[in-house]
């Protein structure tokens, strides 16, 4: 199967998925169609990939699904808190959507592996950006809250910062894998649109993973470079963090930012005394927010001020299923962080990227609640690249004895030199010979 194909497809998906379109819908259209939209794209994308798993065949899909076994619990989950939920309908339409975001992202990791997750995921993103920018002169600038703030076919300017973050890091990681400096420029085009959202949570998660991006670049292949490694990050986050609740508000203070958090520091102990009432199985999935929720009122009585949800992936995942539905997306989490970190030293294994893309996302986590459900481009590559992440390495790529030594530009062997297992001789006279694993057997490359 051309190399092509999956990384289209999972460009069409992160496209359909990013929350773009239904942006666009309610900006342009009706603010009364964006729920309508992003249902419609979430069938689409699901049929879609249900078709691009029944090419990857049963082996893969399985592989898959066994992956994927956290996500069908969540989304089973989800669908069962109709019986406890305030409000049994909305709930149930929600996880009816929460179910094909799940499927369609089950299906492209089927269809598609980690290393074309990322370079499709990268071009919807740079494609995106484009968009953004064609937009500044008809409302992809905020005029309300943050004006001047980019925004770009999304509702707000945090959305748009977050995605755009993620891209640039795929971008990153792609550079990477590939040694092509060519994937550097998807970062240069990028990272000024990045600046204009005005998000400091984004440029703080870009700014973590390209960190431990480059890390894990200088430890590949060196196990007790990565041990040193982590136990200086380790120290390093547990000094941070020390400054930071020590001396939070004035640290804010001297950057120019709200010592509240944008109101943040209220919600939080508000929600999480909802959650005490409830905290198992919690409110029911998408329940506690819908607008003829009394809970909601009540809350916003409290804090004085209308808020339309926790703020944060943790607290909002605990406020709608508890401490059950937490656990399930809490082990996705760590057991993608644990395989990027048992990965860390490989260096042709792109599963190390888990690590520093998981903790990204776990940056913007904490004021942003986009862990808890399909809250657009987020979510799908939350969940995507987790259950990729996880799959067997082998249905990805080649084993290691298959690696070959190549020379110059030319990116194939002679299938007679494949079947005598004799490698190439490298060209040192020329200064793009490096290692690089071959992917395609000897029938494909003849």
């Amino acid at each position: 199967m051309p190399r092509v194909l999956p990384t289209l497809a999972a460009a069409l998906l992160f496209v359909a998925l990013s929350g773009a379109p239904e942006g666009l819908a309610a900006r342009y259209v009706s603010p009364d169609i964006e729920n309508k939209v992003a249902l419609a794209m979430a069938g689409l994308c699901a049929g879609f990939g249900l078709m691009a798993a029944i090419l990857a065949g049963p082996k893969r899909f399985a592989s898959a699904m066994v992956a994927a076994w956290p996500i069908i619990a969540f989304v089973a989950l989800a669908g069962a808190s109709r019986y406890w939920s305030s409000a049994p309908a909305d709930t149930l339409q929600s996880a009816i959507h929460l179910m094909l975001f799940a499927g369609a992202g089950i299906c492209l990791a089927a269809f598609a592996n980690l290393r074309d997750m990322l370079a499709g995921c990268a071009l919807a993103i740079l494609l995106l950006g484009f968009v953004s920018v064609l937009l500044i002169p008809v409302g992809g600038l905020m005029d309300e809250i943050h004006p001047g703030a980019l925004r770009g076919p999304w509702g707000e300017k945090n959305e748009a910062g977050m995605v755009i973050a993620f891209g640039a890091l795929c971008f990153l990681a792609l550079s990477f894998l590939t040694r092509r400096f060519t994937w550097t420029i998807g970062i240069a085009a990028l990272l000024p649109l990045l600046a204009l959202t005005q998000s400091t949570t984004s440029l703080l998660a870009f700014i973590v993973g390209a960190a431990v991006m480059i890390a894990l670049e200088f430890t590949k292949g060196h196990p007790g470079r990565l041990l040193f490694a982590s136990w200086l990050a380790i120290v390093a986050v547990g000094a941070v963090g020390f400054v930071l609740m020590t001396n939070a508000g004035d640290l804010l203070e001297a950057a120019g930012k709200d010592t509240t958090l944008t109101g943040r520091s209220a919600i939080w102990p508000a929600v999480i005394d909802r959650i005490s009432e409830h905290p198992w199985l919690g409110h029911g999935y998408d329940a506690f927010w819908i607008e003829q929720s009394v809970s909601k009122l009540w809350l916003w009585e409290e804090i004085n001020f209308e808020a339309h949800n926790a703020h944060n992936g943790a607290l909002e995942t605990l406020l709608g299923l508890g401490i059950v539905g937490m656990a399930l997306l809490g082990w996705l989490a760590l057991r993608t962080l644990a395989i990027g970190i048992a990965n860390g030293a490989q260096p042709n294994d792109a599963r190390r990227f888990g690590l520093p893309i998981m903790l990204a996302f776990a940056i913007i986590s904490v004021s942003e609640s986009i862990i808890s459900g399909p809250d657009g481009f987020i979510w799908f590559a939350f969940i995507t690249l987790s259950i990729a992440t996880a799959m067997n390495p082998a249905s990805h790529q080649m084993p290691i004895s298959s690696m070959r030594l190549y020379a110059g530009r030319s990116r194939t062997f002679s299938s007679q030199a494949l079947v005598a297992g004799v490698p190439s001789r490298p060209n040192r006279a020329s200064p793009f010979w490096i290692w690089k694993p071959i992917r395609q057997s000897a029938a494909e490359n003849s």
